[in-house]
């Protein structure tokens, strides 16, 4: 019935997800690639930063430093939001691991272990991804730290 083999990629587990798991995979992978877009354009930003600090104008800096924790802010809350629909997502996901069917042939218990199997391997997926978020989001807030306190050359 299942064919999961370690080291257990999300592919391997996802004809056997949810409705609401793949809809909520889908959604982090629009926010993974927001959040990547995010830090190329942070970082780029830090760098023209720099370039104007050797110039000496300080209120262009002020003003694209402030736009880019803005920018970090409102990706910590969405990651903050995504994390909180992923455990709806997940425990809702583990109440129907109770639902088997009928099955005479295979034992209900053995069964369930199998659901959450599945659940597993779509939670151990999800919080590798989220560790992946928090880290590019920490990146972020480095860079910007960095950009704000770039000396001006007068």
């Amino acid at each position: 019935m299942y064919n999961l083999t370690p080291p257990y990629p999300i592919w391997s587990a996802w004809p056997y997800l949810s409705a609401y798991e793949r809809l909520f995979l889908l959604a982090l992978g629009v926010l993974t690639v927001y959040s990547l877009y995010a830090t190329v354009i942070t970082i780029s930003r830090c760098r023209e930063c720099r370039a104007k600090a050797h110039k000496g104008d300080g209120a262009d800096i002020q003003r694209i430093v402030a736009a880019l924790r803005m920018r970090g802010m409102r990706l910590r809350r969405l990651n903050e939001v995504g994390l909180r629909l992923f455990g709806v997502v997940l425990f809702w996901s583990l109440l129907l691991a109770y639902y088997t069917g009928d099955s005479e042939s295979t034992p209900v218990g053995y069964l369930v272990l199998l659901h959450f199997h599945v659940h597993l391997i779509f939670a151990l997926n999800v919080s590798f991804l989220f560790l992946v978020l928090h880290l590019l989001g920490w990146l972020m807030v480095n860079r910007v730290d960095a950009c704000a306190q770039v000396p001006l050359v007068t």
